[in-house]
């Protein structure tokens, strides 16, 4: 029980912080949206902005933490510690520099090759380049970031990070207000905003540096895992920055789609961005370090439980979320962004991109949990070899679904790749753990059952809705809903999680 109120307090501790940053994220899109809406301007930003935004989403996932963390654990010597990291500081900042050097150099043959729609227009070309180059110093920065990230994390301290990613959103919402006038237009404000806002989150990390034991240096003789640590870091990053790379993979079909596919899809992935900083990252982000611990101190039996636990918690929020937006994509994606240059046909966009994503939801939770627990047992073959079949699954519909469905095609895309790739996880995740998938499919059929119910809910006072706002009130009707049929369902997991949050024990 212990275990699992510690990982529920750190969670909402990230889950606070990270709705602040989701809301923010989410004003920042707001904000292009109003000046932009879906035409080729936005277009053009959200292409330049796809690579950063992978590196974010590395950072952001914890997709280097993934692999730092349980290195860490195994350190228990301080000047062992100190010698690792700062030859991971060194490493990280040389591929930082080297990327951002790349960047500058090459952005026109990289833009041409990542989204090779572009080459049709030499103006979109050059002013996708452009932008990128604008971003490229976020490459640097962000690769450092996602050292300290880790390195607090290790020491179960999750605010500091969770909290630059507020500051990132904040000033590029600055420069967007009050810079655009001076850099000729928004999209050129919103790509300095990213540099300077990458440089926010690295000093910041280093500021409360002094709550951690450790001091840089070259004079201590590393372990020798330094070089196992690296060849087993690319790999985890890969496995957990699959999805964002396979928007990428999306966004360069939809580079050869007609004006405003782009932005639309970018514009959908925020909304779920949202569900997912506030109902999956957090608890991904706190299961890692409490997981590793128990798999040194060999404790199997509580690594299995706190992973079900997971799981559950995963499945209870993500079902109700997805029957939600799938019903209520158009309202939510009129009440987020139309205004502006953002008009009823943007909306539609927006909205059919959503409803598949959503759909992907689930996927997605079970697929970051039972990554990091194989991350945990310093397993990077399992999850590596299914976010290769999720990329691979992912690259193949985009090519057969982008011309006849459009947006909603790569988005579904992207949805039957996380399918696959959670079910090659789920396949091959026994051999550390037994997760008695039969409590996780009563879960399941439980969460399912109040989802339903709330759906009848919404469908029968959504007619007397009358205005955007007003869905405001229908959606924590919604929730409302859900939670009272769970109670009256006598879920088991409902009275756990209620147990673990109180710091009772369970009846």
């Amino acid at each position: 029980m212990g275990s699992k109120k510690e990982l529920v307090g750190a969670s909402l501790v990230v889950t606070l912080w990270s709705a602040a940053s989701k809301i923010s994220g989410l004003v920042r899109d707001a904000l292009v949206a109003f000046f932009l809406g879906t035409s080729g301007a936005a277009d053009a930003l959200y292409l330049a902005f796809q690579l950063p935004n992978l590196f974010r989403r590395f950072y952001g996932d914890g997709a280097f933490s993934s692999v730092l963390v349980p290195q860490l654990s195994l350190l228990s010597d301080q000047d062992d510690r100190n010698a690792f990291l700062s030859r991971t500081f060194l490493v990280m900042g040389s591929v930082g520099v080297l990327l951002t050097f790349l960047t500058v150099c090459f952005a026109n043959p990289l833009v041409t090759a990542l989204f090779p729609g572009t080459v049709r227009e030499a103006a979109t070309l050059a002013k996708v380049a452009t932008l990128l180059r604008f971003m490229s110093a976020y490459l640097f920065f962000v690769s450092l970031a996602m050292v300290c990230k880790g390195m607090f994390e290790s020491a179960k301290i999750f605010s500091v990070s969770a909290a630059t990613s507020l500051l990132f959103n904040l000033t590029v919402i600055i420069f967007l207000l009050f810079f655009r006038g001076f850099v000729a237009d928004p999209s050129r404000a919103f790509a300095i905003g990213v540099a300077v806002g990458g440089a926010i989150q690295f000093f910041t990390h280093l500021f409360f540096l002094h709550r951690l034991s450790f001091r840089f240096t070259l004079k201590s003789k590393p372990p020798r895992s330094t070089g196992y640590f690296f060849q087993k870091a690319m790999p985890v990053m890969l496995t957990m920055g699959v999805f964002q790379l396979n928007m990428l993979v999306g966004r360069g079909a939809a580079s050869f789609l007609p004006t405003g596919q782009v932005s639309s899809l970018d514009y959908a992935s925020r909304i779920i961005e949202i569900v997912l900083g506030l109902a999956i990252l957090p608890l991904v982000a706190t299961i890692l370090p409490h997981v590793s611990q128990m798999v040194v101190s060999t404790d199997l039996k509580a690594a299995e439980a706190l992973t079900r636990f997971s799981l559950k918690l995963i499945t209870i929020v993500t079902i109700p979320a997805t029957v939600g937006l799938c019903l209520l994509s158009q309202p939510i994606a009129a009440l987020l962004f139309q205004r502006g240059q953002f008009g009823v046909n943007s909306t539609i966009l927006t909205s059919d991109a959503l409803f598949y994503f959503a759909i992907g939801l689930l996927f997605l939770g079970v697929f970051k949990v039972l990554a990091q627990v194989s991350f945990s047992f310093h397993d990077t073959d399992l999850p590596f070899r299914a976010a290769g079949f999720a990329f691979m699954v992912n690259l193949g519909c985009c090519i057969l679904l982008s011309g006849p469905m459009a947006n909603e095609g790569i988005a579904l895309s992207a949805t039957l790749g996380a399918l696959v790739g959670t079910g090659v996880l789920i396949a091959g995740i026994d051999r550390h753990l037994k997760i008695l998938w039969g409590h996780i499919a009563g879960t399941f059929l439980r969460s399912t059952i109040a989802a339903a119910v709330m759906a009848g809910g919404i469908v029968l006072l959504q007619d007397h809705v009358t205005d955007k706002f007003s869905f405001l009130l229908l959606i924590v009707a919604g929730i409302i809903l859900y939670a009272l049929a769970l109670s009256v369902l006598m879920m088991g997991e409902w009275k756990e999680i209620i147990a673990v949050v109180t710091g009772r024990r369970k009846p």
